[in-house]
């Protein structure tokens, strides 16, 4: 089904089939169920094999060509618990977070789904959905859109790197070095950005109209608010004395603002 953004900027859900919907949570509902765990299962629909191995160069060639989504890796029974349990949360298979994920964004609850190990199938007889391979790319491109995800490309290992010994030190130096950096930073909590929308905004944003808001609400205008303080620094740049900016175009942030859509 397409994707009407206009009704979901204003706080409708995602349909998916014509009986089932990715129900996007308020803020208020993210605090309540606690941030890690909504960053869970958004995790789990998000991040690439390669991303996930890529702190393994030597073997993430070889691991990426047998399991290319984690929905492969999820069915291989020794491979989906040892990096559910060790990779995402202790003592979860991959095929258990990932079935706990789609009931978290689906609302649909766990006991309505049976897998079938087999044919490498999750079924919903109830709501008439099979997931498959081509469904479960097709929920992590919304998932990812939703949530406004972006890879760190810093972080993901080169093609080819696995047969490279001389560049797989070469990489782990990196590698070490940017996670190090990156774990130095500040994290920004749900809480933090709804102090920084607080602060951004032109007018005050009740916190009572911010819980209400949806995920995809939120973080649209956080974006758009971010866009718009880049815009005032490159203003304030462009009217200095300091500085010799008469080749500088200076363009209306408006025309950089837009929804968050799913690639198509």
């Amino acid at each position: 089904m397409a994707v009407n953004y206009d009704a979901l900027m204003l706080g409708s859900n995602v349909p998916l089939t014509d009986k089932v919907t990715i129900y996007v949570p308020t803020i208020k509902e993210l605090v309540e169920e606690q941030d890690e765990k909504f960053n869970l299962y958004q995790r789990i629909f998000v991040i690439s094999v390669r991303e996930l191995f890529s702190g393994m160069p030597e073997e993430v060639d070889k691991i990426e060509d047998s399991f290319p989504t984690l929905w492969e890796m999820a069915f291989d029974k020794e491979m989906g618990q040892q990096v559910g349990s060790n990779m995402f949360q202790e003592g979860c298979s991959l095929l258990q977070l990932i079935m706990e994920g789609v009931s978290f964004w689906t609302r649909i609850p766990v006991k309505e789904f049976q897998i079938l190990v087999q044919s490498k199938k999750i079924i919903s007889q109830e709501f008439d959905w099979v997931i498959d391979r081509n469904e479960f790319d097709q929920f992590c491109e919304y998932i990812k859109f939703l949530t406004l995800y972006k890879e760190n490309e810093d972080l993901i290992a080169p093609k080819g790197i696995s047969s490279k010994p001389h560049q797989c030190k070469v990489w782990m130096a990196l590698y070490k070095g940017r996670i190090h950096k990156l774990r130095r930073q500040p994290s920004s909590t749900l809480g933090d950005k709804i102090l920084i929308l607080e602060t951004e905004a032109p007018s005050f944003i009740p916190f009572s109209e911010i819980q209400k808001m949806s995920y995809y609400q939120f973080i649209n205008l956080y974006n758009s608010y971010e866009i718009k303080e880049a815009n005032d620094r490159e203003y304030l740049l462009f009217i200095s004395p300091k500085f010799d900016t008469k080749d500088m175009k200076l363009n209306d942030w408006r025309s950089s603002v837009s929804l968050i859509k799913k690639e198509s």
